[in-house]
């Protein structure tokens, strides 16, 4: 299980600041690097109102880029996904230990700007998480109760589960077409250096009419690509953020209720996701690597290879995010005893 001293020494803090000065509950969520670190409950008149908010907790300046009015947060598109897929509010925290303070804003569509190929949230130094927050906090969960968003714990309620965590098998088949796509990349590359090799040989260079055609194969060849790779890896985020936010509930529920029986069952594919991921993460780095070297010579060919270059990031981010998340929660499932 990963640990992160300054994230712990956030998660903290913003525990004592629900606790001390909202006087609400706060439970920290035992799966960690999914996307959700504590579920904060509403406490109304001394009782506990079954009112939930969740909460993304980021600690340190190292995790933000800071502007004059705020902290901008760049994520994921599988955390973009998860958080937008919660069937109740999530809140986005920053605190920043050198000022001992946390600031917040809520996870919402219109508060997100799409950043080349990332997600960027700005989270107000107004909006401090303090006593004065209650108003706005209580809004987001305004006619929302836990019996709203979780049906009761029964056997159909593991089957729609279920049902939701193969979204993750689903994304899995999506990383081999992606990789499939990418390969079509290498041979095409390869075939352009095999006709470069011929004309060099018979004398011409770079801004050889033959040459440049060549070129413009290769420049149109990884044009096609690259549309496909972006709908792919979108779809890819999609559907893993929407199963992994499933397992997280039926795991929760399976401790709960002692159905070893069904994490069991769940356990060897979450395993050979996060077996099957590394092999692409590692062919298309070196595909990255190969990319970044075209030349500068021919400008059309150095601007696509740019555009792809920052299309396999994007893939390498989302495919190791994935990675990491699946063999958090299979350690989580394999550690902790029932």
């Amino acid at each position: 299980m990963r640990y992160n001293t300054t994230e712990r020494i956030g998660v903290n803090a913003v525990e004592c600041i629900i606790i001390q000065e909202l006087q609400w509950i706060f439970r920290d969520q035992p799966i960690v690097d999914v996307g959700i670190d504590a579920m904060i409950e509403v406490v109304e008149n001394g009782i506990p109102s079954c009112k939930f908010i969740a909460s993304q907790i980021k600690s340190g300046k190292g995790n933000f880029h800071e502007k004059e009015k705020s902290w901008s947060y760049y994520t994921s598109d599988i955390h973009y996904n998860y958080w937008l897929n919660s069937n109740m509010p999530v809140i986005l925290i920053a605190y920043i230990p050198e000022e001992s303070t946390a600031f917040w804003i809520s996870i919402e569509p219109q508060n997100f700007i799409r950043n080349k190929r990332q997600w960027r949230i700005d989270i107000p130094k107004k909006q401090k998480l303090n006593v004065h927050s209650k108003r706005r906090l209580l809004a987001l969960i305004e006619g929302i109760t836990i019996e709203d968003n979780i049906e009761k714990w029964s056997i159909e309620r593991i089957k729609g589960l279920n049902e939701k965590v193969k979204n993750i098998s689903k994304s899995a088949r999506l990383i081999d077409d992606l990789t499939i796509l990418f390969k079509s990349i290498s041979t095409a590359n390869n075939l352009a250096n095999e006709k470069y090799k011929v004309l060099i040989n018979l004398g011409m260079n770079l801004q050889s009419p033959q040459t440049k055609k060549v070129t413009g194969e290769l420049v149109n060849s990884i044009r096609s690509i690259i549309p496909k790779a972006e709908m792919l890896i979108n779809e890819f985020s999609s559907l893993f953020a929407i199963g992994t936010d499933a397992l997280r509930d039926l795991i929760t529920g399976c401790k709960e209720h002692k159905l070893e029986i069904v994490l069991e069952q769940i356990l060897p594919v979450i395993s050979e996701f996060s077996k099957s991921s590394k092999t692409p993460i590692s062919q298309i780095t070196e595909l990255k690597n190969t990319i970044d070297k075209f030349s500068n010579k021919d400008k059309e060919l150095k601007l696509t290879a740019t555009i792809l270059s920052e299309v396999l990031s994007l893939v390498i981010r989302e495919f190791s995010i994935a990675c990491n998340i699946t063999e958090d929660i299979v350690e989580y499932i394999k550690e902790d005893s029932f």
